[in-house]
């Protein structure tokens, strides 16, 4: 409530409290040399350099901007800045008027030149010495009367015709400039360019309020105003005639938002414009009024009056030509007279020589301004206004601390009472001094539960008030390099209004609020629900007090640090969105000081580093934290940098800035781990930030490699020793998460390291980190753990299944491991066949069998199946390469009957026929793979039966059998079989079946050799024997030989007879 009483006090007290127009005052003539409110410096030997390059009979005018002084002479042109010079060439017509700009943060400046024909325009370098690196000029339709720097690179020209046309300077890399017209496609302009072709007025004068963005414009018939519109075009919003010789405008001032007409007679006209909405309409217009004439004294006159100019504060200086006159004339209390009503104060210097200029000049180590008046040799004179703190200043100095004294406060009031007060302790008054003087003026009024604060305080506020205001006019002024100075002056001043304000009121307790009450605001009147005593009173005032005195160094610390943005980073405007004085008597404005200063330290400017460093005790606790971070990022100290976050990790929470801490050196030093060792420092103080790091370690579990987290779970094992809580949540999220999770084996691997016993595993991964962990020390116990892991009933991944178990063997394998890793592998085998078949048919399945497909898949991928569920679901997806996987079960059985293995058999090469082998290729595969590991012997006739059925004789079966890993003794003795006619559904001609079994029996050695060959010979001779009595019957049978049978069969018995050689036919 306090803070809404303060700012909306501020908002209805932006002007002076003298309602729309000035009052007219009482007029008190006094010369110059007897008139102690004006503080005159002749300045007796100051002259121009080289000024007799200037031409001497011409019409001198000089003007100072920006801190150079700008000397004209006719078509000459000097400019004077610093200890520096710089003489511009003559040009072919007179000059109207120059300007100089600061163009970027090495000092370089922009000149512009106006002249009677056009626009001259020059980049002026500073280093090693003020010279021109580019200029152009620009040929005008008319004269260039006036030329005004509007915002950052946006220049304003006024005309002879005194129309306004505005131009974009562009700078090439401070090497080349070059001026734009941005407004001439605007439709507004558009026709006011075209009315102005037949606009008979001529330019007299202008001014420029930066703070409002207008433009005043006079002319020889009116006086018009130029500002922006919505439409971001500059220009004419409203005019006004005018009456009288008026020849000279002044803007409205920063304290009060009239502007000035100045008559040729002295004369002056307040002029007040105003934002008021149209009828019938939400549009706003803008109006001009104009107040009543203010004459200057009837015993001074004046009819010459060419020069005028005026301060922030109102004080105005006039000068006459024919009199060579100068007039100041300032608004003031002249306790020195016994004058304690405002007056107007009117001082009359005669000058001895002709003045050609006058200017208001406020220096960044000076904090009131003062004027300047030129001569055409130099500066004549230098005029500062006292104020009337430095007035009663002067009375103590000669009469001290008397009731002559008090009177004369008491005469003044409350309110200038208190401006004098503290004006005098800026002259140098003594605290001592001047804090007795505060009693009559500071004592609150109270009535049961109301209290009033008292007079003093009231002018304390409007004191105050007038300060933020100043300020709040620079910080929403758009963007040029000498708003950075500017804005560091006003940040001095407000200190110094702290500093002087704390001095008077600390000594005798006026800013003492031990208890903070609950009160209630109406303006500067409190409501409690206690009444109200002299104690409580005082305490609620001290608390206003001491609102305010923060408000003013809050203010001060907000345009310093603006200041220090604006210079590592120029043109930025984000300030402007929001106005000063809802900051500073908000709620919260530490948080814009320090998000503020965050703002300025990413600009990483040396000086600006070095500045925040300096006055970093100005600052909220986050913005010394915040400068601290980053001077040691600045130095590259990441050890000190941590060091200091982990100090102070209290003060970074309690702050809320421990996660832009935390942040800057996470993004600065990443290989320490910061975020995550300033979480451990929390816990120190905070058992609660276990959540908080269990939170980001997911999040690096999610974003970052293995090894990353692996490092990161180090360093908070490392500190578990000291929080036994850390370690079981730690270990809890380990163990919860899923052992497909590919982080598990580091997670595995850092308990192992660290000696982390997990004493009853319930989860899978659990389990995992206590097998890990016995490895070494108990083998058999890991194993053991591994192995029902992997065959376990829940539901796991079987890749992960598969990782277990070869993990148990490592250690002895035993055969039911050996078993488990068959059936997982066989598992696997299903499941991508059956999953690589389904995709190549997916376009014609149907719902169900998709389903069903996906269950099976899933309960291969994500369970162990024992063996007769594998064999069963194999059988299943025969034609998708199930049978393969029913011949690896049966294989290691040596019990499995012949009958299964040939059906087996059977729809496994079917399946390799169907995927593209030949007959013969798919045999040899098949034989090749699983003859000699078949436990209960693998059948030849599957094998035979297809060959033969694709028509391979028997001498290439034999062959091929043989060549794929058959013994030659097995060949023989199945071949027999045939010979035998012991196959059924299966015969080979007689004659190339024994002259195969010849060939194979010459490759036995032996008795085996012997005895196969004998029973061959016994079976070739019965053949022939059964052959000749079936001709000696002439019996026609089936078992009739053929001719080339009983020819084979007769040589092969020819070489059977032959002893120990047996050689093929």
């Amino acid at each position: 409530m306090m803070l809404q009483s303060l700012l909306h006090y501020s908002e209805q007290n932006n002007v002076d409290d003298d309602g729309d127009f000035p009052p007219l005052l009482r007029s008190v003539i006094r010369p110059a040399s007897h008139c102690p409110l004006f503080d005159l410096k002749i300045e007796e030997e100051h002259t121009w350099p080289c000024a007799n390059l200037l031409n001497g009979n011409a019409r001198y005018r000089v003007q100072y901007q920006n801190g150079a002084h700008l000397v004209m002479s006719d078509n000459r042109l000097l400019v004077v800045c610093n200890s520096e010079h710089f003489y511009c060439p003559p040009w072919n017509t007179p000059i109207r008027d120059a300007c100089v700009q600061q163009q970027g943060a090495d000092g370089n400046s922009i000149l512009a030149v106006g002249l009677a024909d056009g626009l001259y325009l020059a980049l002026l370098q500073r280093n090693p010495q003020l010279q021109v690196t580019d200029d152009v000029f620009l040929t005008m339709k008319q004269s260039v009367e006036k030329i005004v720097f509007l915002r950052d690179g946006e220049m304003a020209l006024c005309y002879g015709n005194a129309q306004v046309e505005i131009y974009r300077i562009n700078t090439e890399n401070l090497q080349k400039v070059s001026l734009v017209s941005i407004n001439r496609n605007h439709t507004l302009n558009f026709f006011q360019a075209v009315a102005s072709l037949w606009d008979t007025r001529r330019y007299r004068d202008s001014a420029y309020d930066s703070g409002n963005g207008r433009m005043f414009v006079l002319s020889d018939i009116d006086l018009t105003v130029w500002a922006y519109k919505s439409t971001d075009a500059f220009a004419a919003v409203c005019s006004v005639r005018i009456q009288g010789n008026v020849v000279a405008v002044l803007p409205s001032s920063q304290l009060h938002r009239y502007a000035m007409l100045v008559f040729n007679d002295g004369g002056r006209q307040p002029v007040i414009v105003e934002e008021t909405f149209a009828k019938r309409s939400d549009e706003t217009r803008t109006v001009i009024r104009l107040g009543a004439v203010r004459p200057l004294p009837e015993d001074v006159l004046l009819d010459t009056v060419e020069l005028a100019c005026q301060d922030a504060d109102g004080n105005k200086i006039l000068y006459d030509s024919r009199k060579c006159t100068l007039v100041m004339l300032t608004v003031a209390s002249p306790i020195y007279e016994d004058i304690f009503d405002v007056v107007e104060v009117v001082s009359l210097l005669r000058l001895s020589t002709t003045a050609v200029g006058v200017a208001c000049v406020s220096e960044l180590q000076d904090l009131s301004a003062s004027f300047i008046v030129y001569g055409k040799g130099g500066i004549l004179c230098r005029i500062g206004v006292r104020s009337l703190g430095y007035m009663f200043y002067g009375l103590l100095q000669k009469q001290g601390l008397t009731n002559v004294i008090r009177a004369s406060l008491h005469r003044l009031g409350p309110k200038r009472g208190i401006e004098a007060l503290v004006g005098a302790a800026f002259a140098g008054a003594s605290k001592e001094v001047l804090s007795p003087l505060l009693q009559e003026f500071m004592q609150p009024s109270f009535c049961e539960n109301e209290m009033r604060v008292a007079p003093g305080v009231n002018g304390i506020i409007s004191l105050v008030n007038r300060e933020i205001t100043l300020a709040e006019c620079l910080w929403n002024a758009p963007f040029s390099w000498h708003l950075i100075p500017d804005l560091e002056r006003i940040a001095l001043q407000l200190w110094a209004w702290h500093e002087k304000l704390e001095a008077l009121l600390r000594p005798y307790g006026w800013l003492d609020c031990p208890k903070q009450l609950n009160l209630s605001w109406n303006g500067f009147v409190a409501t409690s629900h206690d009444h109200f005593t002299i104690r409580t009173a005082l305490n609620t005032q001290a608390m206003l007090l001491e609102t305010l005195l923060k408000g003013l160094r809050d203010a001060g610390v907000l345009c310093w640090l603006y200041s220090l943005l604006l210079r590592g980073k120029p043109g930025i405007d984000t300030m402007r969105q929001n106005r000063l004085k809802p900051i500073v008597w908000g709620d919260d404005p530490s948080t814009t000081i320090a998000s503020l200063c965050m703002e300025t330290l990413l600009t990483a400017d040396g000086f600006v580093m070095s500045q925040l460093e300096a006055r970093k005790n100005v600052l909220p606790i986050r913005a010394r934290h915040a400068i601290s971070i980053h001077l040691c990022i600045s130095g590259n100290q990441p050890d000190a940098a941590l060091a200091y976050a982990c100090d102070n990790v209290r003060s970074l929470r309690h702050e809320q800035v421990f996660g832009y801490v935390a942040e800057k050196l996470e993004g600065t030093f990443p290989e320490r781990m910061p975020h995550l060792r300033l979480l451990l420092c929390w816990l120190r103080y905070n058992r609660g930030a276990i959540v908080e790091l269990l939170e980001m370690l997911e999040r690096y579990r999610i974003s970052e490699s293995s090894e990353q987290l692996k490092l990161r779970l180090g360093v908070v094992l490392q500190a578990v020793t000291e929080y036994p809580a850390l370690q079981h949540a730690v270990v809890r999220w380990m163990v919860n998460y899923p052992l497909e999770d590919d982080r598990v084996m580091g997670f595995a691997e850092l308990l192992e390291e660290h000696s982390v016993v997990i004493d009853e595993p319930q989860t899978l991964t659990a389990l995992f980190f206590v097998s890990w962990a016995n490895r070494n020390r108990r083998p058999a116990l890991a194993a053991r753990g591994f192995c029902d892991i992997a065959r376990g009933r829940r539901r796991l991944a079987l890749p992960s299944r598969i990782l277990c178990i070869k993990l148990a063997l490592e250690f002895g394998p035993t055969a039911s491991e050996q078993l488990v890793y068959f059936v997982l592998l066989l598992q696997e085998e299903l499941a991508e066949a059956i999953e690589a078949a389904w995709r190549a048919d997916a376009a014609q399945s149907d719902s169900w069998r998709e389903g069903k497909v996906e269950a099976d898949v899933d309960e291969l991928r994500h369970s162990y199946l024992d063996e007769r569920r594998l064999f069963q679901l194999a059988g299943e997806y025969k034609e998708q390469g199930g049978a393969k996987v029913q011949l690896d079960l049966l294989k290691v059985h040596p019990e499995t009957p012949e009958k299964v293995t040939v059906e087996v058999l059977h729809e496994l090469l079917e399946f390799l026929i169907r995927k593209g082998m030949s007959a013969t290729e798919a045999a040899r595969n098949v034989v090749r793979e699983y003859y000699d590991g078949y436990a209960a012997g693998l059948p030849l006739l599957p094998f035979v039966a297809l060959l033969a059925q694709h028509g391979v004789s028997a001498e290439e079966i034999a062959t091929l059998l043989q060549s794929s890993g058959v013994p030659t003794y097995a060949v023989v003795e199945f071949f027999f079989h045939f010979l035998d006619e012991r196959s059924e559904g299966l015969t080979f001609k007689k004659g190339s079946l024994v002259t195969t079994l010849v060939a194979m029996v010459a490759q036995l050695s032996g008795e085996s050799r012997d005895i196969c060959a004998a029973y061959l010979l016994e079976r070739i001779q019965n053949l022939l024997e059964d052959e000749q009595k079936a001709m000696a019957a002439t019996i026609t049978t089936n078992k009739i030989l053929q001719e080339s049978d009983i020819m084979q069969l007769q040589r092969a018995e020819s070489l059977l007879k032959r002893p120990r050689t047996v050689s093929p036919p």
